[in-house]
Formats: C-alpha cells, structure tokens, sequence
C-alpha cells in the first residue's frame, strides 16, 4: 500500500516536532494588493489576529551575465502582519500570498486562518487564477543523547535511513540530506530528510530534519473550497510521510514530557 493509500491515527504530541509550517498561494500579478487601500482592507479583516504590522525583508537577486558581470536586483519584499514573537505570520506581495507559523497546533486551526486570510482579499483585487498552491511542513527530532547518524537507527525507519553500510552512517558526518520527489498526477512531493550535527553549545548534539513540501503548479481557479480541499490532501499525504518515516521509539518520544 502506498502513503497516500493510507490513514495513520492522528496523535497531538506533547513535545511537537513541528518547527514550521507554511502555505502560499501564487497568481498572477495584482498591483493593487501592496497599495495602500488594498492593504487597509485586508489589515482592517484581519487585524484581530495579525496586529502588528512587521518590518518589510527586502529580497535580493543576483544575477551572473556573460563575462561575469554581477546584476543586482531588489525588491521591497512582501508585506508582513504578524503576533508577538512573529509566531504568526501572513506575507502580501503583488503575486503571492502566504500564511506561516512557528507555534502549530492543529490543522482546523491552520486551515481556519488560511481561509480566512483568501477570503479577506477584497474583491475588486481577488485572484482570477491561482498558478501555484503549496504547503510545507518542517519536522525536527532531537534527543537526549543522540549525537551521531547510527544512533538515529532506532528512532527513524531503516527503509528511509539505508543500508547499514551506508555512507550516512559515517560517525564522522556533519549534515547528510536526501530527497525524494514524487508525482501525483497535478501534484508534487518533495520530502527532504536527513541528519544535521548540531554546535556543541545546543541543548541536543544532533537534530533530525523531515521536510515535506507539497504543492501544485498546475493553473486552475482562485476558488477558496477547492483550495481548501487541496490542502486537506496536502496534510493528510504530509502526515502519512512523517509517520511513516519514524519509528515507535519516536513516537513515544515525542509524547513524552515537552523540554
């Protein structure tokens, strides 16, 4: 049975593995989203949930042309409204909108603010089209005591870690990723996972990373269900990918006592 064939009992970890999860919708330019009426009407909706308006990031590109000649680009970055601790965030740009946190706690809460934040669009600036949907997930593992990649063998799968001769299994490794990809018909997986050595001052020497980052590019309406549904697929495939690349020493882990 493959992953998406499967359903796997949902478990609320005391010790959350989850570090990061974000959603992003693309579409065509709309000017009219960064100007300032625009920006009033979404701030003026969300407002309750996001109310402090955060520092913009500018994005930098740098381009190499013929002879190596270095042309630099910049851009003012999305508009970012956020919580406290930037635990919440929801960024505006001309051709993207995204929703991210740091503190998740369930799905329906997740969901629940990504409907809302596509149905604060005001109308008159509302997506015909959406050219790219996607959800990614950051897992992170750690514990106590385990410092090199043969000590992850009880708490990770051994189909996804390899062969016991495998080179990632070199204790003299500092970082070891793998990823897979995977297509869905209109969908696409990239799960990237793998052994990170942490610095000697963290409060664990080495960190597991599971990063499932699920989306389409497949052009379709800016229809908020049939978003939505999308990303119910999305979470259920992402939530099949993590439980099936940890072990039970893992789950029980991570219901045991956070810190």
């Amino acid at each position: 049975m493959t992953f998406d064939q499967e359903t796997h009992p949902r478990i609320e970890f005391i010790s959350n593995p989850l570090k990061v999860v974000v959603a992003q919708i693309r579409f065509p330019a709309i000017y009219g989203l960064t100007e300032p009426g625009g920006l009033a009407a979404i701030q003026g909706a969300l407002g309750h949930q996001y109310p402090i308006a955060m520092p913009r990031i500018p994005n930098i590109t740098i381009n190499v042309g013929p002879g190596g000649v270095a042309d630099t680009l910049t851009d003012a970055g999305p508009v970012r409204f956020g919580t406290e601790g930037d635990i919440w965030v929801i960024n505006i740009t001309p051709e993207w909108i995204s929703l991210e946190t740091q503190a998740y706690e369930s799905w329906a809460d997740f969901r629940a603010r990504l409907e809302e934040l596509m149905v604060a669009i005001p109308d008159a600036l509302r997506p015909a089209r959406v050219t790219r949907f996607g959800v990614r997930y950051v897992d992170q593992i750690q514990a106590p005591g385990i410092a090199t990649p043969s000590d992850w063998r009880q708490y990770i799968e051994p189909s996804l870690l390899g062969a016991a001769d495998s080179l990632i299994f070199d204790d003299r490794i500092a970082q070891g990723l793998q990823q897979l990809s995977f297509r869905m018909e209109e969908d696409v997986i990239n799960l990237r996972h793998g052994y990170v050595r942490n610095d000697a001052t963290a409060d664990f020497p080495s960190t597991y990373v599971i990063d499932s980052d699920l989306f389409s590019e497949t052009e379709r309406p800016f229809d908020v269900p049939a978003i939505l549904t999308r990303a119910d697929r999305y979470h259920d495939w992402a939530w099949s990918l993590f439980r099936r690349s940890i072990t039970p020493t893992s789950v029980e882990l991570l219901w045991g006592p956070a810190g």
